[in-house]
């Protein structure tokens, strides 16, 4: 009945109405035309508990807004159509409640719309269907409707866009307009009578009821088609395209990310969120970047978050009924490769019954990559209230959110669709819309210029560059930009203001933070932008935004607002505007206090990219190259731990830096790169003192001081900062063996102890660190301490630092507080205080290093005199205790003993050695079974020796050289892993020894560490890797084991020999003359050795002969046979030996391959020496052209090669060299045979044979006639050939001077002087008839040399004088030489004249071919046979027949002798005759004039010279 009532009532009015609008047809409805900005405007309705709105409509649109009211409150009302369906959103201020009815309303049909309010209950009603629901709040009551508030039909007024905060759904600007008709609209207030409302206000309702559009569609590219009073309009909000009939494609805006920017919108302040069944994102992106989120939208528990992953695309969806997954990870293709892709990202959900639905998601990626899924569960509507684009304020904390990073790189084309929302999100950022919130400048259009990422790194402290000044004239600048580092501090920018100036700009880091300073001239403002310290090698995306007075710094999406206090609102800067530090032309002093990280020195060590300073991309590569920078690579990558190597020597501690090592040598004596160099020590006596005066006064807010000290005095001031201007103070003293740090920054003192008993002569490292208030004092590896200074001061004010005590005291030193003080008349303490009484604590006693102040190195810098103002009056030394605890072995069957070395798993070893000995023990302990740890020096390397029991190790530690070199090396082994272990030697590559795969791993030892060697009678048993066989010989210290540091002098358990404290030696060192005749000496810990090899000599010093052998004239050769397969291969060959021939072309040494045709062949060609070799390619000749060789002198030859190339010497010429272009074999295969005096032919024959000696010869250190002489089963000797060193050893045994010592043979030293002329050089003496037998006068005193006359006035014609000069060699004869050893005494005969009248010519005389006596038999010069002695010995007989004839013979070959001389003579070019060549080599001369009788003719035939071969063209 109710019901039937309120129809009855309603149809009355109905009927009302209609009569009303048979009078006012215009009133009854309205036609929009659906452009951007139409809409009807009616008054608010009063619902109240009871109210009613009801109007009909017709559109073919299925998508549009039919009305919107708004309280003001947040209650609302909003129906809508949505895919021909009918959707109600009501809030009453208590929850959004949602109406759906109807479907299929865009069938261009009129359906009525009614909705009712009773009560809580909210009815939608569309053509009788009607939906219900309850709506909890406050209802709309006419009290809280406002003037400005209506219902909106169709849309909305486009001045909306600029008022989004009057909207409690501020959406609703984004619905589709209405475009269709409306009439009937009535209201029921509050329970009232229906009435129509008057229309306010319109845009876009039509006057003429034709649609132009039926008659067709005029909009190109799915433009719509309107219908309006100014004729057909197409609308192409929704399209790609522009123009009157959206004809022109739209250039899409783009947005740039760097990382540390995005944009927003954020609805729950605002109003009501997006509530959609069905969504759609489409984005362009363009990325280099591997993870990044790229858009996110949702509340805190429903959302849906894009990003990049690992190159793909991950997308997760939560709806309340769990998260779901979906990526996109073609296994060919990556997204991250710089190129444009194009992203899909669909979502529907379907109600299957009430509060029960299904989720369809699908992904698409460039149209062909694409994934798929749903999920079921309690059925909810996604809620948008957040949404974001290219980044977050914390990425990693969001909710679904897979990756932690920022997006960087570009996108386009961001259209958000919820339902029948959509949004443009570039275009809205773009151009500011109220919706839209961009964070960190976004910059648009610029991504062809910008998206490039192009690094560089930074590789040192001093790498810097530089660029214009920033410029924020404006008020108003940016800068954007990515770091990555792993070192805790240093500047990333600075930019300083004008002369005069505070102004300035910066930004760096210390102590792992990061800061922002900056000073608009009313004091810096310092604004710490990191939470966590930021040093973690990871990238860190910093936006810095300036807006005169105010601003802010955002790292990683978090955001820290600086205000600048004062009156100053402009930042003026000016000059340079650096990167990556601060020149070091620029004076750190004068930099602001606030900037630590600059005040400290500390340079940026990292990566930077991605630097845009306001708006505009610096390309930081161009900038580089332009700029030539040092130490700017055009990369960023982090590498692996530089200190796994231990890199560090002396202890010094390994910090890992941006793919670099950093040594801190602050508690080592040493400092450098990797602690290698001896630290600058200084020794005070209480009085003396190091004084630093700086240029101008500087003050500081941070500061970094260590230093070393050593002392066994209790009291004494280590170091102390004072000021002219003011009373700041910093002092460091000791005081009853304990450190005492007192701070003084103008507001109170602050003390601080640590230690005690630190006068115990050892050394001690103090750091003292400030930052502002926080203080830091710490000793040694003991906990720091660390207190607040007192007050709100924070500058330290200095311009003096005086070290170990003060210098007289002045007015001005005091500050003109005290006058004529004299620091060595009283104890000077903490300066003057209030009381004008001093303290009590005196000079410092001791040694001090290692002093830095904020990184200057003052002890170094003095030394070198590299600053000025700076007054030492202490000493400098070179501190015996660099090297801690050094000892020296000075036997080699030294040793001492320890206990048990520690090592059965990890464990670690260093110490400190030098020496000049190639071999030696170092350690050695023995072990269970075959366990054992050795380490020893073998060739002048250093080995490492163990067994595990998995079998003997050894292994060669890696260095650059040999380590005998007199010079200390560090050496650490380090078992820092199971299966690891490395051993270093100084700052060389360590050598591994990777243990993977050993089935032993664990050292078993037992028994004694020994230290420098073990027993004698140990030698023989060690194992066998143990090249060792004797101790070593120098000094040892800064022993470690296991950080156990033994004083092995005072705490070994056993001392074997000669082990003594510090390091002695060596006593003996090698000299520029320790060695004759070019040997290398080579020296030993406390002697040196000569190196004989490429000489041809022996002995000590390289001054005796060694093994000669004569080739005689009718051909021989020395054979050496390497054994069956021990052919050495040789990359490298050296040859020396020493000659003397006339020949002029002979075969010295000849080397054969086994089984390739690989030779090498030392030769003489027309009297010069050659070498030939051929490792496989082909020949390569190498010789002296300009020294002839076969003069009869000794000469010496040196011929080296290393694979292809060569060299070689003869005596003192230059040395030639030889270095074959092209690709050369380089090893000598097979080396089977050396042939020493010749070669052979095809035919096995004796070709090219040598005549003359050979001494000496060493090839690859194998001295070939030293084996032959000793009977080696390797040589083989034959021919003419014959020992030399008989005659050598007889002779040096007869010839002793006055005191007993031998006298050396003359005629037999090997010399490459030449042989000593005892006439002028254009002159001719009777030294050319001479006619003695014998050698002649071997004394260095002339007064030795005595003339033996033969009794007769003759003596004149024919003499006999022995003179010095240096006589022939020896003869060829096998038989022994015609004289006899001397006697010595009274008992000694008289020489016969037959003795004293041989002729040299006997030399000559040559084994006889078809076999002899060997009888010891001396020709006659008449050819007669004569004995070996005299028989008569006493001299008694008056006339002597023989010596009569003797004496006839010898004149009458005087008188021939004298006329070939003379003949000679008068041939010959007087500047090169030579007056003693008759005595050298006179056999070889003998036979172009006759024989000495025996085989005469043979002798000629043989002594005949052939034609001269033809050169091979090799020697041209």
């Amino acid at each position: 009945m109710m019901f039937s009532a309120k129809m009855s009532h309603y149809g009355m009015f109905l009927l009302n109405l209609v009569l009303l609008a048979l009078v006012l047809p215009r009133c009854l409805g309205f036609t929009l035309d659906g452009s951007a900005g139409s809409y009807a405007k009616f008054p608010g309705w009063e619902p109240c508990l009871n109210g009613t709105l009801n109007f009909e409509f017709q559109t073919d649109r299925p998508n549009a807004l039919l009305f919107y009211f708004d309280s003001g409150q947040k209650k609302y009302l909003e129906l809508k159509l949505v895919g021909g369906i009918a959707k109600l959103k009501v809030n009453f201020g208590k929850g959004l409640v949602i109406l759906s009815a109807g479907s299929n309303l865009n069938d261009n049909a009129w359906h009525k719309v009614e909705i009712i309010r009773n009560n809580l209950d909210t009815t939608l009603m569309v053509d009788s269907i009607e939906f219900r629901r309850k709506s909890l709040g406050v209802d709309f009551d006419s009290e809280n409707v406002t003037e400005d508030r209506f219902l909106f039909m169709g849309g909305l007024p486009e001045e909306y866009d600029r008022e989004l905060s009057k909207l409690s759904l501020p959406s609703v600007l984004f619905e589709p307009k209405f475009r269709g008709s409306i009439r009937n609209v009535f209201y029921s207030n509050c329970g009232a009578l229906p009435e129509r409302p008057e229309m306010i206000d319109s845009q876009g309702i039509l006057g003429n009821e034709a649609d132009l559009c039926e008659q067709g569609n005029p909009c190109l590219n799915s433009g719509s088609c309107l219908t309006t009073d100014h004729g057909l309009v197409c609308d192409c909000t929704r399209t790609e395209f522009q123009g009157e009939r959206c004809e022109i494609e739209k250039i899409p805006s783009d947005a740039t990310f760097l990382g540390a920017q995005y944009f927003s919108y954020e609805l729950v302040s605002r109003g009501d969120p997006i509530v959609s069944n069905s969504d759609e994102l489409q984005l362009d992106f363009r990325t280099k970047q591997v993870n990044g989120i790229l858009f996110f939208t949702g509340d805190l528990k429903d959302y849906l978050n894009v990003a990049v992953r690992d190159g793909g695309i991950i997308v997760t969806i939560n709806l309340g009924s769990g998260a779901y997954e979906a990526e996109v990870r073609p296994s060919h293709v990556r997204f991250d490769d710089g190129r444009w892709h194009h992203l899909v990202v669909r979502r529907e959900a379907r109600e299957l019954t009430r509060d029960k639905g299904v989720c369809f998601i699908s992904v698409e990626v460039d149209g062909v990559h694409r994934k798929s899924g749903s999920t079921t569960g309690q059925f909810t509507l996604l809620s948008s209230s957040l949404l974001y684009v290219g980044g977050s304020p914390n990425t990693a904390t969001l909710v679904g959110s897979r990756v932690t990073q920022n997006f960087k790189g570009c996108m386009r084309k961001v259209r958000y669709k919820a339902d029948t929302i959509d949004l443009d999100l570039t275009e809205l950022a773009k151009t500011d819309h109220g919706l839209i919130t961009v964070h960190g400048g976004v910059i648009f259009n610029k991504c062809q210029e910008l998206v490039e990422s192009h690094p560089i790194t930074f590789t040192t402290p001093n790498s810097i560059l530089t660029l214009p000044t920033w410029d924020v004239r404006e008020r108003r600048g940016s800068i954007a930009f990515q770091f990555q580092t792993t070192e805790s501090n240093g500047v990333i920018m600075f930019n300083p203001g004008p002369e005069g100036h505070t102004d300035f700009f910066a930004v760096e880091m210390l102590d792992g933070h990061l800061y922002m300073i900056v000073d608009l001239g009313s004091g810096s403002k310092k604004v710490k932008a990191s939470r966590n310290p930021v040093s973690d090698g990871n990238p860190h995306e910093v936006y810095i935004d300036y807006q005169g007075p105010q601003g802010y710094i955002t790292l990683d999406g978090q955001k820290e607002s600086y205000y600048a206090d004062g009156k100053d609102v402009d930042l003026s800067l000016s000059g340079i505007f650096y990167l990556g530090g601060i020149s070091r032309n620029h004076d750190s002093t004068k930099l602001p206090h606030s900037m630590w990280a600059g005040m400290l020195r500390h340079g940026f060590v990292g990566c930077l990219q991605d630097l845009v300073i306001n708006g505009n991309k610096v390309d930081l590569v161009a900038t580089a190259r332009a700029q030539r920078a040092q130490g700017i690579a055009e990369y960023c990558h982090r590498m692996e731990p530089q200190c796994a190597s231990h890199p560090c020597m002396h202890r010094g501690k390994c910090l890992e830096g941006w793919n670099r090592f950093v040594c801190d040598c602050r508690s080592t004596g040493f400092n450098g790169d990797v602690c290698q160099i001896a630290a600058t020590s200084l020794r005070f006596d209480g009085t003396q003192y190091v004084k630093v005066k700086f240029p101008e006064e500087s003050s500081t807010e941070a500061e970094d001081i260590s230093m070393r000290f050593r002392t066994m005095h209790p009291n004494g001031l280590l170091f102390m900062t004072t000021s002219d201007k003011t009373s700041d103070r910093m002092e460091l003293y000791l005081e009853a063996g304990a450190l005492e740090l007192r701070v003084d920054v103008g507001s109170g003192t602050k003390e601080l102890t640590v230690g005690s008993v630190l006068n115990d002569d050892r050394w001690h490292t103090v750091v003292i660190k400030r930052r502002a208030q926080t203080i830091e004092l710490g000793i040694d590896a003991h906990r720091p301490v660390t207190d607040q200074l007192p007050g709100q001061e924070t500058s330290l004010d200095s311009n003096v630092i005086y070290i170990g005590s003060l210098e007289p005291l002045t007015a001005a030193d005091m500050g003109g507080r005290v006058q004529g003080l004299d620091f060595r008349s009283i104890k000077i303490g903490h300066m003057m205080l209030d009381d004008n009484s001093l303290g009590d604590y005196s000079g410092f006693i001791g040694s001090m290093q290692q002093f830095l102040f904020n990184k200057n190195a003052f002890f170094e810098l003095a030394k070198i005199g590299d600053i000025e103002n700076i007054v030492v009056t202490a000493r400098f030394s070179t501190d015996d205790y660099v090297v801690r605890d050094p000892v020296t072995f000075k036997s080699a069957s030294a040793f001492a003993t320890l206990n048990q070395l520690q090592a059965y798993e990890d464990f670690s070893l260093s110490f400190q050695f030098k020496t000049t000995e190639e071999y030696g023990l170092l350690f050695y302990n023995s072990g269970r079974g075959q366990d054992f740890f050795a380490i020893e020096m073998s060739e002048g390397y250093l080995y490492y020796v163990y067994n595990m029991g998995d079998g003997s190790e050894r292994i060669r530690a890696n260095s650059k050289s040999v380590l005998n070199d007199n010079k200390w090396h560090e050496v650490k082994l380090l078992r820092p892993q199971t299966y690891k272990q490395l051993i270093r030697v100084d700052d060389n590559t360590p050598t591994v020894d990777n243990l993977q795969g050993a089935h032993a791993v664990n050292f078993n030892l037992e028994g004694h560490l020994y230290v420098g060697g073990v027993r004698k009678t140990m030698y023989h048993s060690l194992p066998k890797n143990i090249k060792s066989r004797h101790g070593f010989l120098g000094c040892l210290g800064s022993l470690d084991l296991n950080s156990y540091l033994p004083q092995l002098v005072k705490e070994a358990d056993t001392i074997h020999e000669s082990v003594v404290e510090g390091c002695k030696g060596p006593t003996t060192q090698c000299q520029s003359d320790s060695c004759s005749n070019h040997g290398r000496c080579v020296q030993q810990w406390n002697s040196y050795n000569c190196d004989c090899d490429m000489t041809s000599y022996v002995g000590t010093t390289c001054d005796e002969e060694s093994t000669t052998y004569e080739f005689g004239p009718n051909g021989g050769m020395v054979i050496l046979t390497h054994p069956p397969g021990k052919h050495p291969n040789a990359i490298r060959d050296n040859l020396a030996l020493g000659f003397r021939t006339r020949s002029t072309d002979a075969v010295l040494v000849r080397i054969n391959s086994g089984n390739y045709d690989d030779y090498l062949q030392l030769e003489l060609v027309n009297g010069n020496v050659f070498v030939v070799y051929n490792m496989g390619t082909t020949d390569h000749p190498i010789g002296e052209l300009f020294e002839s060789v076969n003069d009869g002198k000794y000469h010496i030859v040196r011929f080296t090669r290393n694979g292809a190339n060569s060299t070689i010497q003869v005596d003192n010429a230059m040395m030639q060299t030889k270095n074959p272009r092209g690709t050369q074999l380089e090893v000598f295969n097979d080396q089977a045979e050396v042939l020493i005096g010749g070669k052979r032919d095809a035919d096995g024959n004796l070709f090219k044979p040598f005549e003359g000696t050979i001494s000496g010869l060493v090839l690859n250190s194998m001295r070939i006639l030293d084996l032959a002489k000793e009977g080696n089963s390797r040589i083989t000797i034959k021919g003419d050939v014959r020992l030399v060193e008989e005659d050598n050893e007889s002779r040096r045994k007869s010839q002793k001077n006055k005191k007993g010592n031998t006298i050396p043979d003359e005629s037999e030293m090997q010399s490459t002087m030449g042989f000593r002329q005892t006439t002028p050089k254009l002159g001719v003496t009777d030294d050319i008839i001479f006619s003695g037998s014998g050698p002649g006068c071997h004394s260095d005193d002339e007064d030795d040399c005595t003339s033996v006359g033969s009794g007769t006035e003759d003596d004149i014609i024919t003499p006999t004088i022995i003179i010095k000069t240096t006589p022939a060699p020896p003869t060829t004869t096998t038989k022994k030489p015609s004289w006899k050893t001397p006697c010595a005494g009274s008992e000694c005969p008289r020489p016969r004249t037959e003795e004293v009248m041989s002729s040299t010519s006997n030399r000559g005389t040559s084994l006889d071919p078809k076999g002899g006596d060997g009888s010891n038999t001396a020709l006659s010069p008449t050819g007669e046979t004569s004995g070996g002695s005299v028989a008569n010995n006493g001299g008694g007989t008056p006339v002597n027949i023989g010596l009569i004839i003797g004496i006839a013979a010898g004149v009458l070959v005087a008188i021939l002798i004298l006329i070939f001389a003379l003949y000679k003579f008068r041939s010959r070019d007087e500047g090169t005759y030579k007056v003693d060549e008759s005595q050298n080599f006179s056999y070889l001369e003998s036979k172009k004039q006759q024989g000495n009788g025996a085989l005469l003719g043979k002798g000629e035939e043989t002594g005949k010279r052939g034609k001269k071969k033809d050169v091979k063209e090799w020697y041209v």
